[in-house]
């Protein structure tokens, strides 16, 4: 007998037993008990049942995803903002040329360039697309997108729920919710502001460009050295 039976046949004994003890008085403490725990179970089971078989009863076995799509104004602009400055794996236009495919990871994404542009300010905010990155690639994820000048929406540091992490939200050219994501944050860890991470950004960048230098400068000076000893 499958899972899903079992339960409902649980529940139908539970609403069994709970008609026999309406129909007879209830004369003492513990029938009262058992009455209001026979109501309980034979709720829950039925509750329980019930979205089991919302969601267990499929016509058809989905064996994966072949790629998601995502609409854009100008698929040129657009093939350079996700090629260019997500770093997204290029892998060509379709013949009716007006879509684009890229891919990362094991996901295949279509740029869908509109029939008519949308206004930017229209675009459903709740609708939103999300990438995985390291703790490095988020914070160069910042930097860049902070020399681009494109504006963030919001920096969120997620503690619970399923997608934990530090997650950063923009849009791309054609008004698209984007999100990066870093799963690595945790509870507890450090919660920078946006500003800082692209100061820590810079301000490390600057270091090691002085210790490059210095480097430079310390090889200059001993060859200069060998030269004059020789």
């Amino acid at each position: 007998m499958g899972e899903e039976k079992k339960i409902l046949l649980c529940g139908k004994v539970c609403a069994y037993l709970t008609c026999r003890l309406y129909g007879n008085p209830i004369s003492n403490y513990y029938s009262c008990l058992l009455e209001r725990r026979s109501l309980f179970f034979g709720w829950v089971s039925i509750k329980h049942c019930s979205n089991a078989r919302r969601f267990s009863m499929g016509t058809f076995k989905i064996e994966g995803v072949t790629h998601w799509s995502i609409p854009v104004n100008n698929l040129k602009e657009s093939e350079d903002f996700y090629g260019g400055l997500l770093g997204l794996k290029a892998v060509g236009r379709l013949n009716n040329n007006v879509m684009s495919c890229f891919n990362i990871g094991d996901h295949n994404i279509l740029l869908c360039e509109r029939e008519k542009p949308q206004d930017k300010n229209t675009v459903e905010e709740r609708v939103h697309h999300s990438f995985t990155v390291s703790a490095e690639g988020f914070v160069q994820a910042c930097k860049t997108l902070h020399e681009k000048k494109i504006p963030i929406v919001e920096l969120e540091y997620r503690a619970k729920g399923y997608f934990t992490g530090r997650e950063l939200y923009f849009h791309d050219p054609s008004g698209n919710r984007l999100e990066i994501r870093d799963p690595t944050w945790k509870k507890g860890m450090p919660e920078p502001p946006y500003e800082e991470i692209v100061k820590s950004q810079a301000k490390l960048a600057l270091q090691r460009s002085g210790r490059t230098k210095l480097c430079l400068s310390t090889s200059a000076f001993s060859s200069q050295k060998r030269v004059s000893g020789s």
